[in-house]
């Protein structure tokens, strides 16, 4: 019994000794590759505003918008939209309902297969774009209070 018992102590030990050891760096093998990734800043799409027109300004997060040609989605659309209200307009009033606005727009878009897709250019066709989001906006805000509808960036995954 004694002899178990010291047997099972002097493993303990010697257990307890090698996990306390330091680890050794294992070399990585020969076709590891790591990832570097270079932070070089792009131009920015968002204008620089000034401090009064800021306050007149609602930009809404990137949405995405189906493309469909004859009917069939062909494409999707990824928009940074910006919505400029009337001078003298309350811009945090509308800036509280902006995922209310999103989410009204991305629902137009899917409802009525709008044909957004200018078969020239092969880009978006933007007075088509604001026609839509003016319709979808509408019952969120009135017409009266935006000025305009401006796409900061419209980029089409091909």
């Amino acid at each position: 019994m004694r002899r178990v018992l010291l047997l099972s102590l002097a493993l303990v030990f010697v257990a307890g000794s090698v996990m306390a050891a330091p680890k050794k760096e294992s070399k990585k093998p020969g076709n590891h590759r790591e990832a570097k990734w270079t932070l070089e800043k792009e131009k920015d799409p968002v204008k620089e505003l000034s401090a009064k027109a800021a306050t007149l300004v609602v930009d809404l997060p990137m949405v995405i918008l189906p493309v469909s040609d004859r009917g069939y989605l062909t494409n999707y659309a990824f928009v940074a939209i910006r919505i400029n209200l009337q001078e003298g307009e309350d811009a945090w009033s509308i800036r509280s309902k902006s995922h209310f606005l999103k989410d009204a727009i991305i629902r137009k878009s899917h409802k009525r297969k709008t044909e957004i897709l200018d078969k020239e250019t092969n880009g978006v066709d933007q007075e088509k774009l604001t026609a839509m989001i003016n319709a979808a906006i509408e019952p969120w805000v009135a017409k009266q209070r935006i000025d305009s509808i401006e796409f900061l960036k419209i980029d089409l995954q091909r």
